[in-house]
């Protein structure tokens, strides 16, 4: 018994670990019926109706030792084949539990609660066809009452569907997956955050409790952390079991770490957890026959591509998820499923949906794309962007020790550099003549010095973070930008601020002196493979070399964006605008690009915000210059 008590420590906030410590006592003890129980129990509390089903009816057939159990076991059976479906069994031991004493008043009121309840489930049941409205009426009261009743939830998203309210069926369909104990599992850094790119496991469809990962990275160290139900309110961090390698966080987290030895090594992992309930796994079946039936009614496929006077090239997308209800593909060659005039919405008509998943479990899509180089996501079950995680992953990679690099509150200004981010520094100790400080932004060449006056939506992912130590900070990885930046400071919306590591006060708020920044970092410092990339990448056709000059003597730096890029940052910060070197002797900026076969609109940006045409051009398309890359 004492064994017991121990295993029972863990049985609310370990409960995988407490089903094979209690299912290794079984095989030794195979007559005792409290295991059982305790089994059963454990697997009512997580949703697992037909293995608690299993364990209370073994329990049964030895005989319950412990009388004061009784009603319990045979209440909790009743329940869980309710819950299933299962109307006769749930009757049989409902009246097998009125005949039992239960230990306390409020289980007797539940007992009767259950009975009249059952009732009028039947009711609804004999109504769905005939009557649906009035079985949603009944089905809505019943889990006012009882919302784990799954069968009832169930019933409900057929009644909507039998009365031609498809939304409000796939909505109740839904509601059913959030019972699920994990609805995810995701590889991630250490800052991730649900507007990162992420890589997501995938549970194993042979044994619902596996989840598991195949990656290919390039050689290096990595850091890294599992993270349950990522984006919905239950989240919470998991330590990978497989890995005795870690490295504490200074918030004191736990990161594994990884080492690949050889470029693009396969790498695996799983995590092992409790396995969940086949109706509810189920149900994305019923979610995925309902949207397709109503895509295809409302919506047809149009697929939009960059090069228009380009031929297309058969490109296939291939993803693995045999649990999946619905898999999409978004990117930049499809306006990353969004109309355009709403920038939130993912909307049918863009967004291409994948087929599957086919007997191996794998979702493909074939569609004929325009040469160049784009940016894509999965999107799975209608809400989680993940990356392609056949090609080459990205998380935190360990260069230098940031202890190292790091300066006091005191000193802290301007910018770092960690050896893979750029980290932008704004400490309130040097501006104290400013207060309060509300919210700050660095603006520079990097983001086309974005102001306040560009909207919410534009400059909300530009505000810094502020600790509550008063030092405010902002990180880019150095892949997103150019060596050489100018940038300054944005306070309480409207005040501009240098930054720099030798702050003068004596030039005043806003006196002309204030210079911009020049910000400089080494480029061969260690680079990082870290989640904020939010997007997999390909290209389409072979690469030519690709000139671009451009006369400006005045010009301080000359950007160029373009169809071959999805227009830079002005579409996507998370896209880099391409930077020109220059200018030479002859006042001239020059870049060289590889880029695919076809035409192409673009134009400079100059100093930050000017943009312009190439005069020296002869093509035009509209107010964009045009270029024609030609395979010789």
């Amino acid at each position: 018994m004492d064994k017991i008590y121990n295993i029972l420590l863990e049985f609310n906030t370990n409960p995988y670990n407490t089903s094979i410590r209690l299912n290794e006592i079984l095989k030794t003890t195979k007559d005792w019926d409290y295991p059982y129980i305790l089994l059963g129990n454990l697997y009512e509390k997580n949703n697992l109706m037909h293995k608690s089903i299993e364990f209370y009816e073994k329990a049964i057939s030895i005989g319950i030792s412990q009388k004061s159990l009784s009603f319990e076991v045979y209440y909790s059976l009743a329940t869980q084949y309710i819950k299933i479906g299962n109307i006769t069994k749930g009757e049989y031991y409902l009246s097998k539990s009125r005949n039992l004493k239960p230990k306390t008043k409020s289980r007797l009121e539940s007992l009767k609660q259950s009975t009249r309840l059952l009732t009028n489930l039947k009711n609804a049941i004999s109504n769905i066809d005939t009557n649906p409205e009035t079985s949603i009426n009944i089905l809505n009261n019943i889990l006012l009452e009882k919302d784990d009743w799954f069968y009832a939830q169930k019933l409900l998203g057929l009644a909507y569907e039998k009365n031609g309210e498809p939304d409000k069926a796939l909505e109740t369909y839904k509601n059913l997956l959030l019972y699920l104990n994990i609805k995810n599992i995701v590889l991630a850094g250490e800052k991730t955050t649900p507007s990162d790119g992420i890589y997501t496991f995938i549970r194993n469809k042979n044994d619902t409790g596996l989840w598991e990962l195949k990656l290919y990275l390039p050689k290096g160290k990595y850091k890294y952390r599992f993270i349950k139900n990522f984006g919905y309110p239950d989240e919470g961090n998991l330590i990978d079991k497989n890995n005795p390698i870690s490295v504490r966080t200074e918030k004191g987290g736990i990161l594994n770490i990884v080492e690949v030895k050889k470029d693009y090594e396969e790498l695996n992992f799983s995590y092992k957890t409790l396995p969940e309930d086949s109706f509810i796994t189920n149900i994305m079946q019923n979610i995925a026959e309902l949207r397709k039936s109503e895509l295809l009614q409302q919506y047809s496929t149009v697929l939009y591509g960059q090069n228009v006077k380009v031929k297309k090239m058969p490109i296939t997308f291939r993803y693995y998820n045999p649990n999946a209800y619905a898999v999409w593909v978004v990117g930049s060659f499809n306006r990353f499923g969004k109309n355009g005039s709403e920038t939130t919405i993912l909307d049918p008509n863009f967004y291409w949906n994948m087929e599957g998943p086919d007997e191996n479990g794998f979702w493909e899509l074939e569609v004929y794309i325009y040469p160049g180089e784009y940016f894509y996501n999965f999107v799975v079950n209608e809400e989680l962007y993940v990356k392609d995680s056949e090609l080459m992953g990205d998380f935190d990679y360990i260069g230098k020790d940031k202890s190292e690099e790091e300066q006091d509150n005191d000193t802290l200004k301007g910018f770092y550099d960690n050896g893979n981010y750029v980290v932008f520094i704004f400490n309130k100790n040097d501006y104290k003549y400013i207060k309060p400080i509300s919210k700050v932004m660095p603006s520079g060449d990097f983001n086309n010095w974005i102001t306040f006056s560009a909207g919410t939506a534009k400059f909300t992912q530009w505000l810094m973070n502020d600790e509550g130590d008063g030092i405010w900070t902002y990180e880019i990885p150095k892949s997103l930008i150019d060596s050489n930046i100018e940038f300054k400071f944005i306070v309480n919306a409207n005040e501009w601020q240098e930054a720099t590591r030798n702050y003068i006060v004596k030039y005043g708020v806003k006196s002309s002196k204030y210079k911009n920044l020049l910000l400089h970092y080494d480029t061969d410092a260690p680079k990082e493979f870290n989640m904020w990339s939010r997007y997999s990448r390909f290209r389409v056709g072979k690469l030519i070399d690709t000139y671009f000059s451009y006369k400006n003597r005045k010009a301080k730096n000359v950007r160029i964006v373009g169809t071959f890029n999805d227009w830079g940052k002005y579409n996507n910060i998370l896209i880099p605008d391409y930077n020109m070197k220059g200018p030479d002797q002859n006042d001239r900026w020059h870049l060289k690009l590889k880029l695919p076969a076809g035409r192409y609109e673009y134009k400079y940006i100059v100093d930050g915000y000017n943009w312009v045409k190439d005069t020296e051009s002869k093509t035009f398309s509209g107010d964009n210059s045009e270029i024609k890359v030609i395979d010789k």
